[in-house]
C-alpha cells in the first residue's frame, strides 16, 4: 500500500517524455543548447516545458493521435518519435557471454552492466545494442562516482538561480561533485564508501544503495523492452570486484527468473557464472578487454 517510487520529481519535467515536456534527461545537453543559443536558464526550461517531448521530436503534434497519423502518411521524424533507435553493436563482453552460454549471440537477449565510476547499462538483443543508459554526454544514465547522472532539468533551474551560477559552472558541480561522492561527502571510490558505511556513515551506504537501486531498475526495465532477458553480464571496476554490490543488484529479481549462488559470487575478476545452475536468467561474471576490443575494431577498419 505504499509508494515506493514514481516517474514524478523535483518539477513536472520529470520521467517520461510527454506532449511538450522533455521528461529526465542528460544535463549535459542543456549546457550545449545554452551556449550554443546563448540561452539563459529560464529560456532553457520554457523550451523544455513547452516545445520539446513528442511534439519536439516529431515536429508535428502534443496529441499522439496526430503522430500515428503522420507516421501512416510517412512522417519519418513522426516515426522517429514512435520508434526506437537500433544499431550493430559487436562488444567484448556480449561475444563472451554468447561463449560461455554455447549460443550465438543473434540468439540471445543480454543486458550488461559496465559498472565502475564511470556506468553504463545495455541492452542487447540479437547482437544489436537497442537502448543504453548512455547519453548526449557522459552525465547521462545512473549516479556515478562523481556524475549525478539523469535528473530532472527543473533542478538544474532552482539550483542556478537560487546560487547565480551558469550552466558551465552548474555542469562543472553535476560532473566532478554529484553522484556518489555528492551524496556521500566521503569518496567517489566504491571502497572507500563500503568502509565508510561498515563504520557508521549512513549516507555512504544511501549513496551504494542509490547507486545498485538505479542499476537495478535499468535491468527492470530493459528486460520488459526486449520481452524477457537470457543473462545479466557484471564487468568493469566494479561489475568485477564488488560480490556484495552484484548480490545488491540481482536480488528481488527472482521474478524475472534470477536465482544468486553466494558461493558463486564470492569471486573477482574472473570469467564464472554466478547464477544459480537452476536460475533460468544467467548472471555473469565478465572482465572487460578493451585493448582487445580496440585492437580487434582497429583490425576491422584495416582490412574494410
Amino acid at each position: 500500500g505504499k509508494s515506493v517510487d514514481t516517474s514524478m520529481g523535483f518539477t513536472p519535467l520529470a520521467g517520461l517524455p510527454m506532449g511538450t515536456r522533455s521528461g529526465d534527461l542528460d544535463a549535459g545537453i542543456l549546457q550545449y543548447l545554452m551556449n550554443k543559443y546563448n540561452m539563459n536558464i529560464d529560456e532553457m526550461l520554457n523550451v523544455l516545458n513547452k516545445k520539446s517531448g513528442v511534439e519536439g521530436l516529431s515536429g508535428v503534434s502534443s496529441d499522439f493521435r496526430d503522430l500515428e497519423k503522420a507516421a501512416e502518411e510517412g512522417n519519418q521524424r513522426a516515426k522517429l518519435a514512435e520508434e526506437k533507435f537500433a544499431y550493430e553493436v559487436k562488444k567484448y563482453v556480449a561475444a563472451r557471454a554468447a561463449d560461455m552460454l554455447g549460443k550465438k549471440p543473434e540468439d540471445l537477449k543480454l543486458i550488461s552492466c559496465h559498472l565502475g565510476n564511470g556506468s553504463s547499462v545495455t541492452a542487447v538483443d540479437g547482437g544489436k545494442s537497442v537502448d543504453t543508459s548512455m547519453g548526449f554526454t557522459p552525465l547521462a544514465g545512473v549516479p556515478m562516482g562523481t556524475r549525478s547522472g539523469d535528473l530532472d532539468a527543473g533542478i538544474l533551474q532552482y539550483l542556478m538561480n537560487k546560487y547565480n551560477m551558469n550552466i558551465d559552472e552548474m555542469l562543472n558541480v553535476l560532473n566532478k561533485k554529484s553522484g556518489v561522492l555528492g551524496v556521500s561527502g566521503v569518496s567517489s571510490d566504491f571502497r572507500d564508501l563500503e568502509n565508510a558505511h561498515k563504520e557508521g556513515n549512513d549516507r555512504a551506504g544511501l549513496a551504494v544503495d542509490m547507486f545498485n537501486y538505479g542499476v537495478k531498475k535499468l535491468i527492470g526495465a530493459y528486460a520488459a523492452a526486449m520481452g524477457g532477458v537470457d543473462a545479466i553480464i557484471f564487468t568493469a571496476g566494479v561489475g568485477e570486484n564488488s560480490a556484495s554490490q552484484r548480490l545488491a543488484i540481482a536480488s528481488g529479481l527472482e521474478f524475472m527468473g534470477v536465482q544468486m549462488d553466494a558461493d558463486a559470487n564470492n569471486i573477482r575478476g574472473k570469467e564464472a557464472v554466478i547464477s544459480a545452475p537452476d536460475s533460468k536468467v544467467k548472471v555473469l561474471l565478465i572482465p572487460t578487454n578493451e585493448e582487445l576490443m580496440i585492437a580487434m575494431d582497429t583490425a576491422a577498419i584495416v582490412n574494410g
